[in-house]
C-alpha cells in the first residue's frame, strides 16, 4: 500500500476505549455543528487505525487491509481508534495506527474509505472524495505504530 517504513510494535492497549479528535469531529458533523470540511481536515491531519489480516512488522507493505463492499463499491475499513478496530477482529487479527494521509495516498483510484463501519460514528468517503483529500492536503508523514488487534 505504501513505501516501506519502520513500524513501532505496541503490545499493550489502553484498558478503556478512548475517544479521538476524528471521532468527536464525526459526531459533531452528524449533529450539524461541524462542517464536513472540518471533519476532512481532522482526518487528514490525524492517525487512523487500519485492521490488517497479516502482521505488520517492518513496513506498511506488509499490511493486508480489510475491504468492504457496499452497493457495488469498495471501501477500505479504518477506525478512529484501535479499540474500535476490535469490531473486525474476526477478519483481521492485527491493526496498524498510521497517519491518515499515508493510507489515503496509497489507495487504488476506485477504493473509498469507511471510518468506523458498523458503529454509530460511521463516515464514508467515496473514491473521488479520497482523491480530493489527497490533492488538497498533499504529502503525508511516514509515522505509524503496529498494534495487535
Amino acid at each position: 500500500m505504501a513505501e516501506p517504513t519502520k513500524a513501532e510494535i505496541v503490545t499493550a492497549l489502553p484498558e478503556a476505549p478512548q475517544g479521538s479528535l476524528l471521532e468527536s469531529a464525526i459526531r459533531a458533523a452528524h449533529a450539524g455543528t461541524l462542517s464536513s470540511a472540518e471533519v476532512v481536515r481532522t482526518l487528514a491531519t490525524g492517525k487512523i487505525a487500519v485492521p490488517s489480516k497479516a502482521e505488520v512488522r517492518d513496513s506498511l507493505s506488509d499490511l493486508r487491509a480489510v475491504v468492504l463492499d457496499k452497493d457495488g463499491k469498495s471501501f477500505l475499513a479504518v477506525f478512529s481508534t484501535v479499540e474500535r478496530a476490535q469490531a473486525l477482529r474476526n477478519m483481521a487479527a492485527y491493526c496498524v495506527l498510521v497517519d491518515a494521509l499515508t493510507v489515503l495516498q496509497s489507495l487504488d483510484a476506485d477504493l473509498g474509505v469507511v471510518i468506523n463501519p458498523g458503529t454509530d460514528v460511521v463516515m464514508e468517503i467515496s473514491a473521488d472524495g479520497v482523491r480530493r483529500i489527497v490533492q488538497q492536503f498533499g504529502a503525508a508523514g511516514e509515522t505509524h505504530e503496529a498494534v495487535p488487534n
